[in-house]
């Protein structure tokens, strides 16, 4: 059975054809590595000595807003009170458990 569309595509899994496309060189590929951890590690130097520049000339850590106060965000004191006092309420029992003042009710023992 002569079919030319079969052996097309058969001929291209010959062995001689994928060593000349897919051949194995590792000093190739070792290149391609070391070229890459190579531009990486530049980027990282460059990225470091950027950041250090802001830093010290204290750039990174001002604020926009320059409106007296009126423009910023406030914390809700509402809410800020609750965790607080539920913080309070926490010490407030470990300090009883740590005198042994604190009685808990075992529901095991319960009648």
């Amino acid at each position: 059975m002569n079919i030319p569309f079969l052996k097309k595509i058969t001929s291209k899994f010959k062995k001689e054809s994928f060593k000349n496309e897919f051949s194995f060189r590792p000093h190739h590929d070792w290149r391609i590595v070391i070229r890459a951890f190579f531009v990486c590690g530049i980027g990282l130097i460059l990225m470091s000595f950027y950041l250090s520049y802001k830093i010290n000339n204290e750039e990174i850590f001002n604020s926009n807003n320059k409106g007296g106060g009126e423009g910023l965000v406030t914390i809700n004191q509402k809410s800020l009170e609750k965790v607080l006092a539920s913080f309070q309420a926490n010490e407030e029992k470990i300090k009883k458990i740590k005198t042994g003042q604190f009685t808990d009710l075992d529901p095991s023992k319960q009648n």
